[in-house]
């Protein structure tokens, strides 16, 4: 039996952590979580201190693993802090496309700030699933 996409995603964001030494290899999901607060949110201190790419790249990647938690508010910083570098992390982003029901003419790659701009207004809409591990418009769960 396969793993849901998200923790396929909050593995790899994990794996990723580990190798830059921002967290301990054998760290649990309830650490995990917390670490990548803890580390979003000096990331994004440190952006508003100066704008730092290093930073802006570190925020993605806490972003993309928080989102995987639940996290819907980080899902704009995912897509306004794409990395430049290796398509392996880039590709990352697509978390928004597998857990979120996004329109099929939004894609984080192609049209970022066009799908920026769509989540700042309905991102508030998701609620997470936490049987299924995806998000769902909370406006349908009537």
């Amino acid at each position: 039996m396969s793993l849901p996409i998200a923790l396929e995603y909050r593995m790899a964001v994990q794996e990723l952590c580990v190798g830059l030494r921002f967290i301990p290899a054998d760290t649990s999901d309830d650490l995990l979580e917390q670490a990548l607060e803890q580390a979003f949110r000096e990331a994004k201190a440190e952006i508003e201190r100066g704008d730092s790419q290093h930073a802006r790249d570190r925020l993605f990647l806490f972003a993309v693993g928080l989102f995987t938690f639940g996290h819907v508010e980080v899902a704009e910083d995912i897509v306004l802090n794409i990395p430049r570098g290796t398509a392996r992390v880039r590709r990352l982003s697509l978390v928004l496309m597998v857990l979120l029901p996004l329109p099929s003419n939004l894609h984080p790659l192609a049209n970022p700030k066009t799908l920026a701009n769509w989540l700042r207004e309905n991102s508030p809409c998701f609620v997470w699933d936490q049987s299924s591990l995806v998000y769902r418009r909370q406006d349908l769960e009537s």
